[in-house]
């Protein structure tokens, strides 16, 4: 696929792409267990050869170690022409000789901050702007960019809240973009974290937005606007239906495809987790209180959007409540 060894390159150097869960503390294959490694022993081996030791080196080590990571970018290149932008909710700029397709979510509220970073690329207009998901009246699609279209999933069954504002476009299935020599797919996958989920597709880069169906925190689903954990399942299961390498969550940093199975795996044990409570007869109120999720990276917080805006509904949901 042009550009994806580009894609790919770039994504092993940069310091903001992270690994799948469980991935990330793995050991070098040639570490020794129980033994040094041989560059170890060759360092130790040098320092005493000059009358010294290795306790600087060691020193360095741990200040490493303790240092606070890198922050993200404020322009992340993942492909020619293919941007992310971390601090704008990982809103991702796509760059054609006819325009800027702009994806994201809560665009309106990052205007300001996107206009300026998307000048330090290119200075081309923004033509598109595509949301990723719909949360009914809480979507409040302010102007676009002047001189652009929006777009969006339909909404479906889902109730609407109002006043709700839709986009310039809706679709309810796919709807593919041609600005220039570059194509942009945009696949509707349902309900899950929202009313209407989306992920938009840049086949020429290997790459896809995959808006808060994945995300670097716990699960949080708008059940008042139709979303739903077995919904989201199901949009998982039709975005890594699809063919890429490099995944972009709709927070957090950048990860390859499997990050998406990963985060699938993790909603699945979080659902059937829910299941077993209530088959033990453990209270709605008493969920929060009994659940295990520190293993899943999701640990859980009392005061918490998961627990206040999520779990009620979850537990609900595999209850066969309303």
């Amino acid at each position: 696929m042009p550009g994806r060894g580009l894609a790919l390159a770039l994504l092993a150097a940069a310091s903001w792409i992270a690994e799948p869960a469980g991935q990330q503390n793995a050991p070098p294959q040639d570490a020794v267990e129980g033994g040094e490694a041989a560059g170890d022993t060759a360092a130790a081996d040098d320092a005493a050869a000059e009358g010294g030791t290795t306790e600087g080196a060691d020193a360095e080590d741990a200040d490493a170690e303790d240092a606070p990571p890198e922050p993200p970018p404020d322009v992340l290149e993942i492909g020619d022409g293919l941007y992310v932008l971390p601090y704008c909710g990982n809103a991702t700029l796509r760059v054609t000789a006819h325009g800027v397709v702009l994806v994201g979510d809560r665009l309106a509220q990052y205007r300001a901050e996107i206009a300026r970073l998307l000048a330090t690329v290119t200075d081309q207009r923004i033509a598109y702007e595509l949301h990723t998901h719909r949360h009914g009246a809480e979507d409040d699609f302010a102007p676009a960019a002047p001189g652009s279209r929006r777009l969006g999933p339909a909404l479906g069954g889902a109730p609407p809240r109002e006043p709700a504002a839709t986009p310039d476009i809706v679709f309810s299935s796919r709807l593919s973009l041609f600005p220039g020599d570059a194509e942009i797919r945009l696949r509707h996958v349902g309900a899950g974290h929202s009313g209407a989920d989306a992920v938009v597709a840049f086949p020429d880069r290997g790459a896809v937005h995959a808006g808060h169906l994945v995300t670097d925190g716990p699960p949080i689903i708008d059940y008042a606007g139709g979303g739903s954990a077995g919904g989201w399942i199901q949009a998982l299961d039709a975005l890594l239906a699809l063919e890429f390498d490099t995944l972009i969550p709709g927070a957090g940093p950048v990860l390859e495809k499997s990050g998406a199975q990963a985060f699938r795996d993790r909603l699945v044990t979080l659902r059937t987790r829910i299941e077993q409570l209530v088959r033990r007869g453990v209270a709605r109120e008493e969920a929060a209180r009994r659940l295990e999720t520190a293993d899943l990276g999701w640990p859980v917080d009392p005061d918490g959007d998961f627990v206040r805006e999520t779990l009620p509904g979850l537990y609900d949901e595999v209850a066969g409540g309303p």
